[in-house]
């Protein structure tokens, strides 16, 4: 934030506010939110990690070569969320994929427990 203040990138303060903002509610810091609730108000939390990635990247585009070090990293981090997503598109490509999958992980979740179990039905 301190950054994108420093430099005026108004895109850069647009991605912060669409994370900041709607995950304050999300995170039940204040008051208790559904989980329905919880997970429509991550939805603009992703749109603004992708403007905020934007903004970064157009400052990386217009800056000195000195600050491109910081693009392998930035460069890593988004291949391995690229990655990770595939994998959970894979899982979604079924129910039991995704349910064998989430009961593995999650084991105390009687959502999962019970759509795992309904799997047979």
């Amino acid at each position: 934030a301190s950054w994108a203040f420093s430099k005026r990138h108004r895109n850069a303060l647009i991605g912060l506010s669409n994370i900041i903002i709607p995950f304050v509610p999300a995170s039940n810091l204040f008051f208790l939110v559904g989980v329905t609730v919880g997970e429509r108000l991550l939805y603009p939390c992703n749109v603004g990690a992708a403007v905020l990635l934007a903004a970064v990247g157009t400052w990386f585009d217009r800056s000195n070569s000195r600050s491109r070090w910081l693009l392998i990293p930035m460069v890593g981090v988004l291949m391995t969320f690229t990655c990770l997503g595939a994998l959970r598109t894979y899982q979604w490509s079924s129910r039991e994929l995704l349910f064998g999958t989430d009961a593995e992980n999650y084991p105390q979740s009687t959502k999962n427990r019970h759509q795992f179990g309904s799997l047979g039905a």
